[in-house]
C-alpha cells in the first residue's frame, strides 16, 4: 500500500472558512474531501459517503463530536474508522472524554496545517494496512477454505498466506515446504517457504535442488522415499522428499509445491491432496499476475488522462486570462494590474502558508477581480473626475456582476474567482460592500486580493489619478490596516517590501517596453 494513498475524509465543522482551509491542504495531499455541517449532516455522510477518515470539530450545532464518536463506535458498520476529534486548547477536559469515546486522535484549534497533515498520513497509512490486511485475511479464508479440504479451518487467529505452508506440511507429515515459481528454462523463485526462519544457505538448496529442476522441467510429480537412500543420493538430497508442479490454466508448468523431510509412511492420499492444492495455488498466481498487468495498464491510461487535462486546465486558465484582460483594457490602458495582481496575489499566499493547491489558484482567479466590471458602462470608469453618490452605487455592483458571472461551477478556479470578486472590496471592520462583512467571514482569498489591490491601484495610473510613489502607497496600506484589510496580510505584504518593489520594477519596465 503506498505511504500516501489517496483517502476519502470527511470534515466536520461549522465553520466554512476553516473547512475550506482544511479542503485546501487534503486535497494538496492527493485526497478527496467531503463537508458536514451538523451532527444530523455529518452522520448521513458517514453512513451515505464511508470515509476513510474522520475530521470532526467538538462544538458542532446540535451534537457534539464527543457523541458523535460514540455513536460511530457503537456501529459494527463505523466503528472501524478512525475519528480525528479538533478541539479548542481549553478543552483539555472535552479531549479526555473524546478517547474514552474512541476517538483515534485529538488535535488542537486551529490546527498547525503541517501537524494535520502528518497525522492524517499516519492515521491513514495505518488504516490502510488494516484494511489491506483485513482484505488478505478474507483471500486467504476463502483459498485455505476451499483448497485445504480442512473441515476444522475456522480458527480466526492465523490467517496468513505462510500458514499454507504449515498446513501442507502437516497434511505431509514434512518437515520443510517451498512454493517456488518458475518457468521452462528460467530460474526459480521462492514464493513461501515454511518455516519461515529457514536458514538462506537452506533456502538456496531448496531452489537449485534436482528435485525442483525436474518438477519444472518435466511437469510431473515426484516422490523420493525416505528410506530411499540410492534415489535421494541422485537427487542430491538426504532426506524424503514430495514435489508437484503447478500449473497454469493452458498446462503451462509456473511453479512447484516441494516438501522435504517426509517420512516414510507416506499417504498417498496426501500426494492427491498436495495435487489439489497446487491447481487452486496456480489460479491464485495466474490472478495475481493478470492484477498487475491490469494495474500497468491502469497506469498507462491514467497517465494519459492526466496529461489531457493538464492541456485542458492550461486552456482553461489562458480563456480566464483573456477573459480578464479583455475587461482590464475597459478600464485601463494596459493589462499590466492583472499581471502585478496575480504576482503579489501569489507571493502573499505563499508568505501566509495557504496550501500549493490554493496557491495556484489565486495566482488566476486573482486576475477576475473585477471581471465584474463588463456589466459598468464605460463613461464611468473612465470619468476623470468623482464620481456622483449615485454614479458610485452603479460601480459598485462589479462586485455583485462579477460573482453572477462565475456562481454555480464545478471548477475550482471559477468557485475561487467567484469568492474574490464578490468579497475583495469587503473591509476588515465590517463597513465595505456589497454584504458589509466582516473579519474572519470574507474568504481568505478575497482579503490577500483586497490588500494586493489596493496597493495597486496606488501605484496605478486611473483617468483620475496618477500614480502614488511606491514608498507612500506602502505606507497608506499600513495605515488602513485593521480598518479597511486584513492586518495579519499587511504585516505579511509589508513584510516583503523589497519582493514587492522588485516585481513592480520588473513589470514596469516590461511595460514601458511593450509600449
Amino acid at each position: 500500500m503506498p505511504d500516501r494513498a489517496p483517502c476519502l475524509i470527511l470534515i466536520a465543522d461549522v465553520d466554512p472558512s476553516y473547512r475550506q482551509l482544511l479542503r485546501w491542504a487534503l486535497e494538496e495531499e492527493g485526497h478527496r474531501v467531503c463537508e458536514a455541517t451538523d451532527g444530523d449532516s455529518c452522520l448521513r455522510a458517514i453512513h451515505g459517503k464511508s470515509p476513510d477518515l474522520i475530521l470532526c470539530d467538538l462544538r458542532m450545532p446540535d451534537t457534539s463530536g464527543i457523541e458523535i464518536c460514540r455513536m460511530i463506535r457503537s456501529d459494527q458498520a463505523t466503528r472501524h474508522i478512525p475519528f480525528i476529534l479538533i478541539a479548542e486548547e481549553s478543552d483539555r477536559s472535552a479531549r479526555l472524554s473524546a478517547i474514552e469515546a474512541g476517538a483515534t486522535d485529538c488535535m488542537r484549534k486551529p490546527l498547525e496545517t503541517a501537524e494535520m497533515i502528518a497525522r492524517v498520513r499516519m492515521i491513514a497509512r495505518s488504516n490502510a494496512l488494516d484494511v489491506e490486511l483485513r482484505r488478505q485475511h478474507r483471500i486467504i479464508d476463502n483459498l485455505l477454505a476451499i483448497s485445504t479440504l480442512c473441515q476444522g479451518y475456522a480458527d480466526a487467529s492465523t490467517r496468513m498466506f505462510s500458514d499454507f505452508g504449515r498446513r501442507t506440511g502437516d497434511l505431509l507429515r514434512a518437515g520443510q515446504v517451498a512454493v517456488l515459481l518458475g518457468r521452462r528454462g528460467k530460474p526459480p523463485e521462492m514464493l513461501s517457504c515454511w518455516p519461515l526462519r529457514a536458514h538462506p544457505q537452506v533456502m538456496e538448496r531448496i531452489l537449485n535442488s534436482r528435485v525442483v529442476g525436474q518438477i519444472l522441467s518435466d511437469g510431473a510429480p515426484i516422490v523420493i522415499a525416505a528410506d530411499d537412500s540410492a534415489t535421494q543420493r541422485r537427487s542430491g538430497l538426504n532426506t524424503g522428499s514430495v514435489g508437484v508442479p503447478i500449473l497454469a490454466h493452458s498446462g503451462k508448468v509456473i511453479g512447484a509445491i516441494v516438501a522435504f523431510e517426509t517420512p516414510a509412511d507416506l499417504d498417498r492420499d496426501a500426494v492427491r491432496i498436495l495435487l489439489t492444492l497446487a491447481q487452486r495455488v496456480g489460479s491464485e498466481i495466474q490472478l495475481r499476475d493478470h492484477s498487475e498487468r491490469l494495474e500497468e495498464l491502469v497506469s498507462e491510461h491514467s497517465r494519459d488522462l492526466v496529461e489531457a487535462k493538464e492541456a485542458l486546465e492550461t486552456a482553461h486558465e489562458e480563456t480566464i486570462f483573456r477573459l480578464a484582460l479583455a475587461v482590464e483594457y475597459r478600464d485601463t490602458d494596459t493589462g499590466i494590474h492583472l499581471r502585478r495582481m496575480s504576482r503579489f496575489s501569489t507571493m502573499l499566499a505563499q508568505a501566509v502558508g495557504l496550501p500549493q493547491t490554493a496557491v495556484s489558484l489565486i495566482s488566476h482567479a486573482s486576475m477576475m477581480h473585477d471581471i465584474g466590471k463588463i456589466g459598468i458602462p464605460d463613461q464611468l470608469l473612465r470619468k476623470p473626475g468623482k464620481l456622483t453618490p449615485e454614479e458610485y452605487e452603479v460601480v459598485k455592483q462589479h462586485t455583485v456582476f462579477g460573482a453572477q458571472i462565475c456562481e454555480a461551477s464545478e471548477a475550482p478556479l471559477l468557485q475561487m474567482s467567484e469568492r474574490i470578486a464578490l468579497g475583495h472590496h469587503e473591509w476588515w471592520d465590517g463597513s465595505g460592500y456589497p454584504h458589509g462583512r466582516r473579519g474572519d467571514k470574507i474568504p481568505i482569498e478575497a482579503r490577500i486580493v483586497a490588500v494586493t489591490d489596493v496597493f495597486d491601484a496606488l501605484i496605478s495610473d486611473r483617468p483620475y489619478k496618477r500614480a502614488w510613489p511606491i514608498e507612500e502607497a506602502f505606507e497608506h496600506v499600513g495605515k488602513v490596516a485593521a480598518s479597511q484589510l486584513d492586518p495579519m496580510l499587511v504585516d505579511a505584504f509589508l513584510g516583503m517590501r523589497e519582493r514587492i518593489q522588485e516585481v513592480a520594477r520588473e513589470l514596469g519596465e516590461s511595460e514601458r517596453t511593450a509600449r
